[in-house]
């Protein structure tokens, strides 16, 4: 239990409001979806160049929050040359993405790495996607929609060039956290740990190392200690991480 609510700490970014808009990636196209700029539009699921005609024909599309905005949702569509694009123009990868005066836990590191994790799971659970359904009274509900392991598989390699291109970029605040008060390697150590010793999920396993090898490497690169970074867990957090070692201590030894 103790790992799932742990683990649930870095899932909770991916049901954030870009992530579900991405339906619109797989629905019909007489499917209503909600009224959003051309912009963010184009982060779904349009190309680099799309998005730079945009910006060339109206300025007013490139504000700090809404080029912020359009990057968190080009990476939950896994739109790689969107972010790529996006991040060349100038959108601000640390801007929070959430209502004025109120505390956000999403930016483009953390749904990049919640992105990441969620497209391993999905290999690993074979989980189908999610598209926009219109009933006959008008109402739009979501609908599953069958997946390919080829097609799952492509999703997380998007997912994990997306996170690689996120962490490598110079102006990304590895040491920026959430409301909590964690850093994004700490919420990747936090998520390492819940999935020792889970051998049903590899490739979410898998991701998670990836994810604290590749923060690893970008702190050491930035001359910055990653257990430095690893100080800032609540209490509450760094208990229950010291019951799972234990806990993990005593499995070996039984073993």
């Amino acid at each position: 239990m103790k790992k799932l609510l742990l683990l649930s700490l870095i899932a909770a970014t991916s049901f954030s409001p870009s992530a579900i808009v991405c339906a619109a990636k797989t629905a019909t196209p007489q499917t209503p979806v909600p009224q959003i700029d051309p912009l963010r539009m184009a982060a779904i699921q349009g190309t680099g160049q799309q998005i730079r005609d945009l910006i060339a024909k109206d300025a007013t599309l490139k504000s700090e929050q809404n080029m912020a905005s359009a990057l968190v949702i080009a990476i939950a569509c896994r739109n790689v040359g969107g972010v790529r694009t996006l991040l060349e123009l100038g959108a601000n990868p640390n801007a929070d993405i959430s209502p004025a005066g109120q505390a956000s836990d999403l930016w483009a590191a953390t749904q990049a790495m919640a992105c990441f994790i969620q497209a391993a799971t999905a290999v690993d659970i074979k989980q189908d996607g999610m598209a926009l359904d219109q009933k006959a009274d008008g109402t739009v509900a979501t609908k599953s929609v069958p997946k390919t392991d080829e097609q799952r598989a492509r999703e997380l390699a998007e997912a994990q060039e997306i996170f690689d291109m996120v962490v490598a970029h110079t102006k990304t605040d590895l040491r920026k956290k959430n409301s909590a008060g964690m850093n994004v390697y700490l919420q990747a150590s936090i998520a390492q740990a819940a999935m020792q010793g889970v051998d049903k999920a590899p490739k979410t396993v898998e991701a998670i190392q990836h994810v604290t090898q590749t923060l690893e490497k970008e702190l050491t690169k930035r001359k910055i200690k990653p257990e430095t970074l690893l100080k800032d867990a609540p209490q509450e957090v760094t208990r229950a991480l010291k019951e799972m070692e234990t806990q993990s201590k005593k499995a070996v030894t039984r073993a």
